[in-house]
């Protein structure tokens, strides 16, 4: 079989200077460059050192001359690296931990001809091929330098399959395997016990020294927001459908951040969520089959950051406050007997009070997502919903709780708001007043 030799090709020469000095890196103040800490060649020299494999750098047809040279420190030897002869003040060991395999050298080699020349070109060859003006790497093909090669889309993705892209955050590409995260084209994260629907590259995330994301909320944030600009009604519909029917949590579920507050001016978006029905997920049991037909179950999370964009979206059991844009989640239940004739009682003695005249809503009867809630006043249909929970409690606890929630609706104004307490100490004292 014939011998094979990974190839990174690049324009332009390399100076000597970026293998031999750690932390003098010219593109920290550059988003559009891939490396930032100026210490990537030096690991990728001492991995490829360490791990014992095969490689030649030439400027042009001028070879750079790789080599080691022990040194005793501490009662222990150590493999300085050398540079055309010159000694450098690093060794074999630098990266050790993290620098394992072949692809972090191949990644900081390809990423630095990127950074360099962006039609630079990385391939499998038989012949070495050096050029004038041009930087060439040659690293013998083991098995794990052919593995990240065969595999090329999982390490390294191109701007062409791009199926949306946002000229200043990334882009969203087809998936390869498992969650796959790029950084300028460069995988930076990776997780094999998950799955999701497409994969993602983005510009503006940060890394630490070993190239991995090193902020995961920064990173799903980002992904949200490529995800939440998509302007292809087509692949709204895709990332949707595909966290509805999935039968397993996907990494697209924690990007959809209900603790963020900001979105993206997406008609599209919103167009979409008002023709679609959805259920929350954790609904999903006190519902009948007839109810969930025709409709999509997202967790409450996903839901809640969702209805951000289009607080009418039709989601079966939650209603939401479009003044303050507050959610309240709940599925209407038929009551018990008990609790039917508690309620009758409640009202009725209410109605023979001065009450009286300020009792104009219908009553309703729920199972609250939080099992704390025991009354919600829906404003817009002039309803007070009463929990089913209510059915162990007084006749004089339910006319309490059917004030507050009547007030409610009265008002309009939240609870713990100091304009709902206000108005309950004003009303409190023009009883105490008219008595």
């Amino acid at each position: 079989m014939t011998k094979q030799f990974l190839q990174i090709q690049s324009k332009g020469i390399i100076d000597n200077k970026a293998m031999t000095l750690i932390g003098a890196s010219t593109k920290t103040k550059d988003d559009s460059k891939i490396g930032q800490f100026g210490s990537g060649l030096n690991y990728s020299i001492a991995s490829l050192v360490r791990q014992d494999i095969p490689f030649l750098i030439f400027k042009g047809n001028e070879e750079i001359k790789i080599g080691t040279k022990p040194v005793d420190f501490k009662d222990e030897t150590f493999n300085v690296i050398l540079i055309d002869g010159k000694e450098t003040s690093f060794t074999d060991t630098m990266g050790a931990k993290d620098w394992v395999g072949a692809f972090p050298f191949i990644r900081e080699i390809y990423a630095n001809a990127l950074d360099e020349d962006e039609n630079a070109t990385i391939k499998l060859v038989e012949n070495i091929e050096m050029k004038d003006g041009y930087t060439t790497f040659i690293i013998e093909a083991t098995e794990e330098v052919t593995e990240v090669i065969n595999n090329f889309s999982s390490y390294f993705c191109k701007d062409e399959t791009s199926l949306f892209k946002d000229e200043k955050k990334g882009s969203i590409h087809p998936k390869t395997e498992s969650v796959v995260v790029f950084r300028h084209g460069i995988q930076a994260y990776k997780n094999s016990n998950l799955q999701s629907i497409f994969n993602y590259d983005l510009n503006e995330v940060g890394v630490n020294e070993s190239r991995v994301i090193k902020d995961q909320y920064e990173m799903r944030r980002a992904v949200g927001y490529l995800l939440e600009s998509m302007t292809d009604k087509r692949l709204i519909q895709r990332w949707i459908v595909g966290m509805a029917t999935a039968t397993e949590r996907l990494f697209e579920h924690d990007c959809c951040l209900y603790d963020f507050l900001g979105t993206v001016s997406n008609p599209v978006l919103v167009e979409y969520l008002l023709e679609t029905k959805f259920y929350p997920l954790s609904f999903q049991e006190e519902l009948e089959p007839k109810d969930m037909k025709g409709r999509y179950g997202l967790p409450m999370n996903s839901i809640r950051r969702l209805l951000k964009y289009a607080p009418d979206m039709d989601v079966l059991g939650i209603t939401v406050n479009k003044e303050t844009e507050q959610a309240k989640e709940f599925i209407e239940k038929t009551p018990t007997m008990t609790l039917f004739n508690l309620v009758a009682h409640a009202l009725e003695k209410l109605k023979s009070s001065d009450y009286d005249e300020r009792l104009s809503s219908k009553v309703k009867y729920c199972k609250f997502q939080s099992s704390l809630t025991l009354g919600y006043a829906d404003v817009g249909k002039d309803t007070i919903w009463l929990s089913t929970k209510l059915d162990t409690y007084s006749v004089d606890e339910i006319a309490k709780i059917i004030i507050e929630e009547q007030e409610h609706l009265i008002t309009g104004f939240d609870d713990c708001t100091r304009n709902f307490q206000n108005h309950l100490f004003n009303l409190y004292f023009s009883q105490l007043i008219k008595s």
